[in-house]
């Protein structure tokens, strides 16, 4: 609700009495404690029975690699930040998620799979490279099962068949799980009001480093109403992200601070409750501290000390989701605001 609704209210009633004979003004009281209605109750929820159907696409590029280092690493930290550069990763997937029956507690169960896959990677003044067959068939062969609470979230989530490949490991598109925001209950918006996601997640991509091979994130998503239809919601959102205390390096001396943000757009379908298309754009710094190793040529119990390397990705994710009642009809997705 804007701030400027009481101060137009009371304008407005001092023009008429300034300006109209007292007889013909007539004005109506508000009762005491009355409260204008929201622009928007946002209360996301999870339709039973139903199919969703999810398009993404994730693009990551290595904007740039830099590094402090010794002189005699200076040759070695050179070719991997310039064979590391400007490379850029595209996947796309398709997720067909269908839900159970609600439990009693309001949770529901689902299924998800993955019937489409592809990935591109394009190297600085090369052709993209074709995604090998087995990696594609690796993905596609795989099945979730999960539960989502009762606004939709997804509490639980363990797959439960597909094809090992350790090359998956190294693929983002899970982390499309965070395009669309937690939401732990329902909220009342005005335009211009926000609210705030924080989600603990994967990095999109793993750093090759010993000791941060599983460190994670934290995600915080704040979302602003922008404008409200008969059907739809739109929000603008901005991103930022900082390391996970609770996924901190496994080796001594090795660090890793996380930091970036980034905007983008979601809009909430206001008949089914749910999410229905986002985009995020944003950059993504990786600050890294590690132990030198000796090398060859230095003396026995030489310590090399530390080295540092700076790796700024930018990250583009977006995809929409349609959900089909399998008892009722189906909601077309809306786009994504620019």
């Amino acid at each position: 609700m804007s701030a400027l609704r009481p101060i137009r209210q009371a304008t407005a009633l001092l023009l008429a009495a300034t300006c109209l004979p007292a007889a013909s003004l007539s004005v109506t009281m508000l009762p005491a404690g009355s409260v204008e209605a929201p622009d928007l109750r946002l209360e996301p929820k999870v339709p039973p029975l139903s199919a969703y159907e999810f398009t993404g696409r994730i693009r990551i590029h290595n904007k740039d690699v830099s590094f402090e280092a010794p002189a005699d690493y200076r040759e070695s930290f050179s070719f991997w930040a310039e064979k590391m550069t400007g490379t850029l990763k595209e996947e796309k997937i398709e997720y067909i998620t269908v839900t159970r029956d609600r439990a009693e507690d309001g949770s529901v169960p689902f299924r998800r799979q993955v019937p489409r896959y592809d990935l591109e990677i394009t190297k600085p003044g090369k052709s993209p490279t074709v995604l090998p067959k087995q990696i594609r068939r690796a993905v596609t062969s795989k099945v979730w099962e999960g539960t989502f609470d009762r606004y939709g979230n997804a509490v639980s989530m363990q797959e439960i068949a597909g094809e090992e490949e350790e090359t998956v490991k190294d693929l983002s598109f899970p982390f499309l799980d965070y395009l669309f925001p937690t939401v732990d209950g329902p909220q009342d918006l005005g335009i211009g009001e926000k609210f705030t996601s924080r989600t603990r997640g994967n990095l999109p991509t793993r750093l090759m480093v010993s000791g941060l091979e599983d460190v994670g994130l934290i995600l915080v998503r704040t979302y602003t109403l922008r404008e409200v239809g008969p059907e739809t919601a739109t929000f603008d959102v901005t991103i930022g992200f900082e390391a996970d205390p609770d996924r901190p390096s496994a080796r001594d001396k090795t660090t890793c601070t996380i930091s970036g943000s980034g905007s983008g757009a979601a809009t909430f379908d206001r008949r089914l409750g749910v999410f229905t298309a986002s985009n995020l754009s944003s950059s993504l710094i990786f600050d890294i501290k590690a132990p030198l190793r000796k090398l060859p040529t230095q003396a026995e119990g030489f310590d090399p000390g530390l080295g540092t390397s700076r790796i700024e990705l930018m990250v583009q994710m977006d995809g929409d989701r349609t959900v089909t009642e399998l008892l009722g009809e189906s909601a077309a997705p809306a786009p994504a605001a620019d």
